[in-house]
C-alpha cells in the first residue's frame, strides 16, 4: 500500500491521504463500501440510508431518476425505466434479445447489430429528439456518476492541507468477457471517476479476500487446509470457483489468493428461478380460473413479484399462499396453495445445470471435491433448498458454510484491496464524447432539481392549504379558496407544468397563489401566524429548560430490562411522540418514535405469542405515527416505507390510506390506487378514502391520455 505518512518536519510536503471504494455491481442492486487509510472497510449508506442501490435508471420528459428515486418509477412508468443494466453490458442487439428476459418492459432502440441500446423517452437540452437510445455502457456511467456525489458528500474527509486521493475497485462478474470489463471500466470514466486510480477485480476474489481476513488472517504461508469453493447464486447469474489461500502479503497485509477455476452463467440465477415460477402459477391461474398473464404487462409484474416472495417462503416451508388482490381485467381476489416439491418439478432442468457448473468449476481447477475443505454460500438463490441439496450431494453438508453476508462481503472485500488497471488511456480518449454528454445532462438534472424544489413547494402549499379549518373553519372561505387551490393544481399537473425545465414559473405561480388565498382568509392566517410563534417560542423554552436539567440519553444503554420495563420505555416514547406531534414538532416526534422502535427490538426474554401480539400491536401504532409525521414533512418515501412496516404487521385502514397518500405524491398512481381500493374494502364509507381515489382516477385517466401522446411521437 502507498498511504505511508510522510515524516514530520517544516520543509515536508503535505501528506496523502487515500480512500478505497469498492463497488459491488448486482443486476438489482449495486453495493459500495469505503476505507479510509488503514481503516477497516465499511459499507457506505446511500441517501436514504440504505445499504443497496437500486440498478435502475427512469426517465421521462426531460428528468431522469437514478438509483433509488428511480425505484418509483418502475411500476408506473416501467416502459422508460431500465432494470437490467448490468444485462447490457457489452452485448450486441442479436445477443441480448436472443437471451433477454420475457418479463422485460423497457424498448429495445431501432439500431443495427452493434452494442444493444435502450429506447427511451428523453428530451436532452439543445436537442429536439424526444426519445434518446443508450447503452448499457452509458446507463451504467450515470449510476457511477450518481455514486460518485454520494461518496463525496458521505465519506470521511483529508486532515487539513493532505492531499486526498481516491481509489475505486469494482468488482465485476466472474463471466464478464474482457470487452465488458472493459465496458465497465469507460461507464465509470464516464461518471466522472480518475480513469488512473480505478481497477477491476472478480467478485469470486472480493469475497474470498472477506473470507480469509475473517478466517485465516493469521494463517502461515502454505497452509493447504484453505482451499475454498465459493458458491454465488445471484439475481441475474451463479457462479462457482475453486480457490487456494496462500497467506498474507507481508507488505501490503492482503491474503493471497489464487483462482484455480471457475464456471459461471447467466442460465442459472434468482430471476431463471423466478421466471419458471411465474410459467407454473400463470397455468394454474388459466386452468382454474381462466386469467392469463402476459409476460412485459403491469399485471404479469404484479405476478413476477409475488413469485419472489413465494420462492423465498418456501426456502424455508414445504408450502406457501399465493396472494393476488383486485388482480386481472375483473380486478379480482385469488388465492391458492404452492408446494416445495412443485417449485423443484417446474426448476428440474435448471438444477441439473447447476449440478453441471459445480462439476466444471472442480474440473477447471484440477482439485477434486475432497481437496475442497469449506464451500461458502453467498447470494439469495443459496437459500433455495433445491440449490442447497445440490451442492450437499456433491461434497456433504458439514463442507457447507454461510458465514459471509451476501449483500456486503463482495463490495467489502473490493474496498479492502488496492487494485488498478492498465492502459487506460485509450478508453480516456474514446469516452470523451459520452463524458461530456454526461456532464450535459448533470446539468440539467441540476436546474431541475430547482424546478422540482419549487414545484413540490407549490404542492406542499395546496396540499396544506386544503388541509386548514380545524377550530377556525369558520375564518377560512372555503367556497372562493378552493376552486384557486385547483386550478393550481390543475396547471401543475398539466401538460404545461410537466414540461417546465427552467426555474421561476411554479414559484411565480406559488407567490401569486398565496397572496390571493391569504387576501381572501386574511384573519385566519394571522392567527395561524400567531399561533405558530408562540408554538416556537414555547418549544424555544422547553428546549432551554432539558438543556438545564439534561442528563445522560436514556435510551442508549444496554440495560437488561425485563418486558414489563421494556415497554413501559416503548409507550413512554410513543406517548412523547404524540405530544411534539399535536403541537406542530414533528421532527422531534419522530426522534421519539424511533426511539420506541428502538426500545422493541430490546427485549431480552423469549415472548409468548401474547407478549408479541402486544408489542406488535404497539410497533404497527408506531410506524404509522412516523407516516403521519413524514406525511406533514412531505417526506413521502420515508412515510410509505413506514406505511409498508405497519402493513407488514398487519392490514389497517389508516396504513393504507397513508400509504395511497404517498403513492399520489410520488405520482406512481397505480399503487396508490390499489390501495385505495383495499382500503375501501375494509371501510367502504370512508369519505377521506373514496375522496383520494376519485383524484387518483382522475390522474391515472391523464396519465394514459399523457402516454398516447407520447407514444405517438414516439412511433408515430
Amino acid at each position: 500500500m502507498s498511504d505511508d505518512k510522510t515524516a514530520e518536519g517544516a520543509d515536508a510536503p503535505a501528506k496523502e491521504d487515500y480512500l478505497y471504494v469498492g463497488v459491488d455491481l448486482g443486476n438489482n442492486t449495486y453495493t459500495v463500501a469505503t476505507r479510509f487509510n488503514k481503516d477497516m472497510a465499511d459499507i457506505l449508506l446511500n441517501g436514504l440510508s440504505n445499504r443497496e442501490t437500486p440498478t435502475l435508471v427512469a426517465f421521462e420528459g426531460s428528468q431522469r431518476w437514478l438509483g433509488e428515486p428511480a425505484l418509483s418509477r418502475a411500476t408506473s412508468n416501467a416502459t422508460n425505466t431500465i432494470d437490467d443494466i448490468m444485462g447490457l453490458i457489452g452485448k450486441s442487439k442479436s445477443v441480448y434479445c436472443g437471451a433477454r428476459s420475457k418479463h422485460g418492459r423497457f424498448t429495445i432502440g431501432d439500431g443495427d447489430d452493434g452494442l444493444v441500446k435502450a429506447k427511451v423517452s428523453y428530451r436532452i437540452t439543445g436537442d429536439d429528439a424526444d426519445s434518446q437510445e443508450f447503452s448499457g455502457t452509458q446507463l451504467l456511467g450515470m449510476l457511477f456518476a450518481d455514486m460518485k456525489k454520494t461518496v463525496s458528500a458521505k465519506t470521511k474527509k483529508s486532515e487539513k492541507d493532505n492531499k486526498l486521493t481516491t481509489k475505486l475497485t469494482i468488482a465485476v462478474p466472474p463471466h464478464f468477457t474482457a470487452e465488458q470489463v472493459k465496458a465497465v471500466q469507460t461507464s465509470a470514466v464516464i461518471g466522472g471517476w480518475d480513469a488512473a486510480q480505478l481497477g477491476t477485480i472478480t467478485s469470486d476474489k472480493a469475497a474470498a479476500t472477506v473470507w480469509a481476513n475473517k478466517h485465516h488472517s493469521d494463517n502461515e504461508e502454505g497452509d493447504n487446509e484453505s482451499v475454498l469453493m465459493l458458491i454465488d447464486v445471484g439475481s441475474s447469474s451463479s457462479s462457482a470457483s475453486v480457490l487456494e489461500f496462500t497467506g498474507i502479503n507481508e507488505e501490503t497485509k492482503e491474503p493471497k489468493i489464487n483462482v484455480l477455476g471457475t464456471s459461471a452463467t447467466e442460465e442459472i440465477s434468482v430471476s431463471q428461478i423466478d421466471s419458471l415460477l411465474f410459467e407454473f402459477v400463470s397455468k394454474l391461474l388459466k386452468e382454474k380460473h381462466g386469467v392469463t398473464v402476459t409476460t412485459g404487462t403491469r399485471q404479469g409484474a404484479r405476478l413476477l413479484r409475488e413469485c419472489g416472495k413465494v420462492r423465498k417462503i418456501l426456502s424455508a416451508n414445504e408450502n406457501a399462499v399465493v396472494v393476488l388482490e383486485c388482480f386481472g381485467e375483473e380486478e379480482k381476489d385469488y388465492q391458492f396453495e404452492v408446494l416445495r416439491s412443485q417449485l423443484e418439478e417446474a426448476c428440474a432442468s435448471l438444477q441439473e445445470s447447476f449440478k453441471g457448473l459445480l462439476t466444471q468449476a472442480l474440473e477447471k481447477s484440477g482439485k477434486t471435491k475432497d481437496d475442497v475443505k469449506v464451500v461458502e454460500m453467498i447470494g439469495g438463490g443459496t437459500r433455495v433448498q433445491f440449490i442447497r441439496q445440490t451442492v450437499t450431494d456433491l461434497v456433504g453438508d458439514a463442507k457447507i458454510t454461510q458465514t459471509l453476508d451476501s449483500s456486503s462481503s463482495i463490495a467489502l472485500g473490493a474496498a479492502s484491496l488496492d487494485v488498478t488497471a492498465q492502459d487506460m488511456e485509450k478508453i480516456v480518449s474514446e469516452s470523451a464524447p459520452l463524458r461530456d454528454l454526461e456532464a450535459k445532462m448533470g446539468e440539467q438534472d441540476a436546474v431541475l432539481v430547482q424546478v422540482g424544489a419549487e414545484k413540490n413547494a407549490l404542492e406542499t402549499f395546496i396540499y396544506e392549504t386544503r388541509s386548514q379549518g380545524g377550530d377556525r373553519k369558520d375564518l377560512f372561505d372555503e367556497e372562493k379558496t378552493f376552486p384557486l387551490l385547483q386550478e393550481a393544481e390543475d396547471w401543475l399537473f398539466s401538460d404545461e407544468g410537466d414540461a417546465l425545465c427552467e426555474p421561476g414559473p411554479a414559484a411565480t405561480k406559488l407567490k401569486e397563489l398565496e397572496e390571493k388565498v391569504k387576501s381572501l382568509n386574511p384573519k385566519f392566517f394571522e392567527e395561524i401566524e400567531a399561533e405558530r410563534l408562540a408554538k416556537e417560542k414555547a418549544l424555544e423554552e422547553e428546549r432551554k429548560k432539558a438543556e438545564a436539567e439534561a442528563g445522560p440519553a436514556e435510551d442508549h444503554d444496554n440495560r437488561k430490562l425485563r418486558k414489563a420495563d421494556r415497554m413501559k420505555l416503548m409507550v413512554k416514547n410513543k406517548d412523547e411522540g404524540a405530544e411534539l406531534f399535536k403541537g406542530g414538532n414533528f421532527k422531534h416526534a419522530i426522534t421519539r418514535y424511533v426511539k420506541a422502535l428502538v426500545h422493541s427490538n430490546k427485549f431480552l426474554e423469549d415472548l409468548t405469542d401474547d407478549d408479541k401480539k402486544e408489542v406488535d400491536t404497539l410497533k404497527n401504532a408506531i410506524h404509522l405515527n412516523l407516516a403521519q409525521c413524514y406525511i406533514k414533512l412531505n417526506e413521502w418515501k420515508k412515510a410509505k416505507a413506514s406505511c409498508d412496516s405497519a402493513l407488514e404487521i398487519t392490514d389497517s385502514i389508516k396504513g393504507l390510506y397513508r400509504r395511497a397518500q404517498a403513492y399520489y405524491q410520488m405520482r406512481d398512481f397505480d399503487e396508490s390506487l390499489a390501495d385505495c381500493k383495499k382500503a375501501n374494502k375494509i371501510e367502504p364509507q370512508n369519505k377521506s378514502v373514496a375522496k383520494l381515489m376519485q383524484q387518483v382516477q382522475a390522474q391515472v385517466t391523464a396519465q394514459k391520455e399523457k402516454e398516447k401522446k407520447m407514444y405517438g411521437k414516439m412511433f408515430g
